[in-house]
């Protein structure tokens, strides 16, 4: 028996794991496993009464000799760019741990607030409580609750149900790979055919929203409303609202969708209303009640690299600016290429602390960064304040050309006029 190869005891032990796994998943359903490893070894796609309906979860499986925690299984050496992945993929993702000792698994999945991702490690750990036994899961609760999960995340307030129309499926599946110029003219379609559909004005408005038609978006919004009166459309007319009364600088708009969140707030105390709140309140210039709001938020999801950006953009208000660096670093954290933060940071690190060059640094590097270059309806004075650096340095040939950019977009605001012939005197 000399000089044979051997298998390793994890190696066995991922196969018996594997094996385990297969035998308590309901047969109906789908698992596949992933053929690259990035954090997922297994998908898995519901199946009901038969059909295949779309609704999935993925599976990341560890394997344990023994376990000698009473109340939990403990995962060691997560990695933070792992984790990252899991946060971000639509589907929600679960870690199973098997227990060769105890000829069992057990099994969480991994929520928003499972980790703090602000805190610089390089590896993370998971307690599993051993109450979560796989062989003792309820199967049509888990599937209820990834349709929850995966209907929050599509704005919807519930899935599409018993679809039948060829038409119907194409435009649900463009809906749910985000490509909203398509979707919406599919759905404009259908409510040709079935204009008392809820579920469809309501996709509708989410369409023109990520479109930046908001007053179209608000319009479909009240038709889904007037339908069905139910808080995941409050909310998304909340968050229409927010968005163009912020666009129009109207405050009227602002404080009706300021009364749609406080309806929803006693009901729905969850971190996607408190942060949409918290980005009214800031419109509104309420900068305390803006970062109270902002910070319960953080305490809910602690992951959300926007809010942590806005919070910051609320401490600049305040004139707390050593806070205000912290909140970009802390959304850093989370997402290093997050262009809002990166930028507002360089104009922090130039304006109020002097230090133009690293200040530019960021904003050019974040102006690079920035693939949708939406500047004139998310952040308009990008090219001014590259300007101003450049002006600060004395380099006027590159003031002048980033302050043309801002008045391509915007030819009759005062600040970039003004900017002109600050840098034709220089």
């Amino acid at each position: 028996m000399d000089n044979l190869p051997i298998r390793p005891r994890n190696h066995i032990l991922e196969t018996i794991s594997e094996n385990y796994l297969r035998t308590q998943i309901p047969p109906e359903w789908i698992l596949s496993k992933s053929e690259i490893d990035y954090g997922t070894d297994f998908n898995c796609e519901v199946s009901i009464e038969n059909q295949v309906i779309g609704t999935n979860f993925s599976i990341q499986l560890k394997a344990k000799e023994k376990d000698e925690n009473e109340t939990f299984v403990l995962v060691k050496k997560l990695k933070k760019g792992t984790i990252n992945r899991w946060l971000k993929r639509l589907e929600p993702t679960a870690i199973v741990v098997y227990v060769e000792e105890l000829k069992e698994a057990f099994w969480t999945w991994i929520e928003k607030d499972t980790f703090d991702l602000t805190k610089k490690n390089k590896t993370y750990q998971i307690k599993i409580p051993k109450t979560n036994i796989l062989s003792l899961t309820d199967w049509k609760k888990l599937h209820a609750d990834v349709e929850i999960i995966f209907s929050k995340r599509y704005r919807l307030y519930e899935l599409p149900k018993n679809i039948t129309k060829i038409e119907e499926q194409e435009t649900w599946n463009l809906y749910i790979n985000h490509n909203y110029p398509l979707a919406l003219l599919g759905f404009n379609k259908l409510i040709k055919i079935d204009s008392e559909n809820p579920l469809f004005w309501n996709s509708i408005a989410i369409c023109e929203y990520q479109l930046y038609n908001y007053k179209k978006a608000l319009i479909a919004i009240n038709k889904a409303l007037e339908l069905k009166d139910d808080n995941s459309i409050r909310l998304n007319k909340a968050s229409i609202l927010t968005e163009y009364g912020t666009e129009l600088q109207d405050d009227h708009l602002l404080e009706l969708a300021i009364k749609e969140y406080n309806q929803l707030l006693p009901d729905n105390f969850d971190n996607n209303v408190l942060y949409n709140y918290a980005n009214c309140q800031k419109a509104l210039k309420q900068f305390v009640v803006a970062k109270d709001s902002y910070e319960k938020s953080l305490q809910i999801n602690p992951n959300n690299a926007k809010a942590w950006k806005n919070l910051g953009s609320v401490y600049f208000e305040l004139q707390n600016h050593n806070l205000e660096i912290v909140c970009y670093d802390n959304a850093l954290e989370i997402e290093p290429n997050l262009s809002e933060a990166i930028f507002s940071k360089g104009v922090t690190t130039f304006k109020i602390f002097g230090k133009t060059e690293q200040g530019l640094e960021l904003m050019i590097k974040a102006e690079k960064l920035d693939a949708n270059k939406n500047y004139e309806l998310s952040f308009p004075y990008v090219y001014f304040w590259i300007a101003e650096a450049y002006l600060d340095l004395k380099n006027i040939e590159k003031a002048s050309k980033w302050n043309k950019k801002g008045l391509t977009i915007n030819p009759i605001d005062n600040y970039f006029i003004q900017q002109s012939d600050r840098i034709k005197m220089a």
